[in-house]
């Protein structure tokens, strides 16, 4: 195998993980705000062990692409600034578990599940869709823009979601429920909510480097 398919399919088990850790997180979400946190904490769990799996991967890619610079080879497929922001979207996830689970809230209200839930949907798809959009760059490149235009939608549904969850958190519907428990809970979706900016970062630079390859069709 050569160096650059060696590089590609590193980079193929990385974006793998990315979309694992988005199925997982979305389970984690609708596990805490449903009450059940010991099943919130088991998905966490996975999460970290994905994201370990994941930083492996990423720094065996790193130093594969350095490589490649050292031999002063031309044409590379993937720039190093794009493996670390795929990565984070892994490190973001981690993030989420985490705040979710230093939250103290317990009696949350249904229509907060509802938009909670339906943020977490947005997330993971998009997160899916960022694996599909590197296979298909590898495979079959024609459907590159469409994915990627796709991960824009699904960005745009994620701030419509979190909006939407955040004028619900500070309606007078939950005045009398402590800001110190609600707080916490809208600092984690905040946080859920970035990975789709990141997802759409991920998606730009994908655009770039199959227009830089195919040009505009």
């Amino acid at each position: 195998m050569s160096l650059s398919n060696r590089i590609m399919q590193i980079a193929l088990d990385h974006v793998r993980k990315v979309k694992d850790c988005g199925a997982s997180l979305s389970q984690c979400v609708e596990l805490w705000v449903n009450g059940n946190i010991d099943g919130a904490k088991k998905k966490y769990d996975q999460i970290v062990e994905i994201e370990a799996a994941a930083d492996k991967l990423k720094n065996s890619l790193t130093t594969q692409i350095a490589e490649v610079d050292a031999l002063g080879l031309v044409g590379k497929e993937l720039d190093p600034n794009l493996i670390m922001k795929t990565d984070s979207l892994v490190d973001y996830a981690e993030g989420v578990g985490q705040r979710l689970l230093n939250c103290s809230w317990r009696k949350i209200p249904e229509i907060v599940k509802k938009k909670a839930i339906e943020l977490a949907d947005v997330i993971m798809q998009a997160m899916a869709l960022t694996r599909d959009a590197f296979f298909a760059l590898n495979d079959n490149p024609d459907k590159v823009l469409k994915i990627c235009n796709d991960i824009d939608i699904a960005e745009r549904k994620s701030d419509v979601a979190f909006r939407e969850l955040q004028r619900i958190l500070y309606s007078d519907d939950l005045k009398d429920v402590d800001l110190r428990k609600i707080l916490p809970f809208l600092d984690a979706m905040e946080h859920l909510e970035d990975i789709g900016d990141i997802a759409e970062q991920v998606a730009d630079t994908l655009k770039l480097l199959y227009i830089a390859k195919y040009g505009v069709k």
